[in-house]
């Protein structure tokens, strides 16, 4: 038995305590599958020893290699003492972790790498190292810092942003653009490109991602697909392009996670606002057709929830990152960096923005200092529905509102009369508070 064996009895452990945690599973039903694993595992293991004359448990035979594969051995043990499983049990007696998982339609993804990884990893390769090389080119070209940077230069690839400069560089108006105009376009874009060759690779690499053939002439399609790559590569390659990208230092402020879902599959990826495999691919988990009850195959829309904890703070590069992965306007992003605005629901080109003010209640001062009283906590929640016509994407992002730099708290101060005698009004509330009764000290 190689180690293949032991990662993935890792992976079934993991894919186990997972559907434990998300509440589809009791804690009876995680015990006795988690037994089943691994006494499954070590009558394997067991075998294996047998087979294999001369050698001993923990060789190159039979090496666990995990920590849940050092469970089953201790497992095994107790079975020629209690009777309970056979050594010599057939081993398609019991059906495996991932067969019982698949019957209950929990079916967890694993962490083995695939296949759509490599792919996606060679993607976000291709061009944060035409970024480089282009930036090697253009070295002595002035950069613009993040800060300085508006807004509509550095996340504007909205639909019509793109269609609009489309539009400006098709001077036949074909619906298409040869690669002069491609590169004049890019080139209006800060994206300058010295020969037309280096053009001509990204209108060919745009066609082959989309399995067609490469054509001298791109239309509005593989333009925005161009763009949103490059404007995302810019964001994954520091010290590259026409902006300089920078993160805070410390610790991440703002982790990115991501949840695929349907009826009969839940994957999770967490602390993905680093990984360029997400931002450059679709990363959608491959779903095996369910058979309905009039014997054809649906295979079930897949829906992703992305979610960004921005509680202690907003992390702006990672805020660009996903507002180009999803055409996000500027005007909404800059709703999410002010964090001043109040309810409210927009419609966009291709996405639904919806702004909600969540308030809680507390103890403490705002402050974090337990004073016993009760007060109301404000946060704020900011939602991107995309993907249509399917609407299969759900964008959050959960930011901490302070009460004094809330729009509520700005009207009341805006509403506030002026003090006429700052000291008069001190003692006036100092009275008010002695002459309360019940005492506020005996109350608190």
């Amino acid at each position: 038995m190689s180690s293949e064996g032991s990662a993935q009895l890792s992976c079934d452990l993991a894919d186990l305590q997972q559907c434990l945690s998300l509440g589809q599973l009791s804690q009876e039903e995680h015990d006795d599958l988690r037994r089943q694993a691994l006494e499954g595992f070590a009558r394997r293991l067991q075998r294996c020893c047998r087979s294999c004359s001369g050698r001993q448990p923990g060789t190159s035979c039979c090496a666990g290699g995990s920590a849940a594969a050092q469970e089953a051995p201790a497992a095994g043990q107790a079975w020629p003492a209690q009777g309970e499983v056979p050594p010599e049990a057939p081993l398609e007696a019991q059906p495996s972790l991932h067969a019982q998982l698949s019957a209950r339609r929990l079916r967890q993804s694993t962490t083995l790498p695939s296949e759509g990884d490599g792919i996606r990893h060679s993607e976000s390769n291709f061009w944060c190292k035409w970024i480089r090389r282009r930036s090697v080119a253009n070295a002595k070209q002035e950069r613009q810092s993040l800060d300085k940077a508006t807004v509509n230069d550095i996340i504007d690839v909205t639909a019509g942003r793109l269609d609009e400069i489309f539009d400006r560089f098709d001077s036949d108006q074909d619906g298409r653009l040869d690669i002069a105009e491609l590169r004049a376009a890019l080139a209006s874009q800060g994206f300058n490109i010295d020969q037309d060759a280096c053009t001509r690779e990204l209108a060919n690499h745009v066609y082959e991602m989309s399995g067609q053939a490469p054509m001298d002439k791109v239309t509005v399609r593989e333009f925005d697909t161009m763009m949103t790559r490059l404007r995302l590569a810019e964001l994954f390659t520091p010290h590259a392009g026409i902006f300089q990208w920078t993160q805070y230092d410390g610790p991440t402020t703002s982790p990115v996670s991501c949840c695929d879902y349907n009826h009969n599959l839940v994957q999770l990826h967490h602390n993905i606002g680093e990984l360029p495999e997400f931002f450059f691919g679709c990363c959608r988990p491959l779903v095996e057709p369910q058979p309905t009850h009039d014997g054809k195959m649906d295979a079930s829309l897949i829906v992703r929830w992305v979610h960004m904890d921005a509680f202690r703070g907003i992390d702006r590069l990672r805020l660009l990152r996903l507002a180009v992965k999803y055409h996000l306007h500027p005007v909404h992003m800059d709703v999410v960096l002010e964090n001043r605005s109040p309810s409210k629901f927009e419609c966009c080109d291709k996405y639904y923005f919806i702004s909600v003010d969540i308030l809680t209640l507390a103890q403490g001062d705002a402050h974090g200092k337990a004073s016993g009283r009760v007060r109301i906590h404000r946060s704020h929640v900011s939602i991107f529905l995309s993907g249509s016509s399917d609407w299969d994407t759900l964008l959050t992002m959960h930011q901490n509102r302070p009460d004094e730099s809330s729009w509520l708290a700005m009207w009341r101060r805006g509403k506030r009369e002026e003090v006429v005698d700052p000291a008069r009004d001190v003692w006036d509330a100092v009275r008010k508070a002695l002459q309360q009764h019940p005492p506020r000290r005996v109350r608190e």
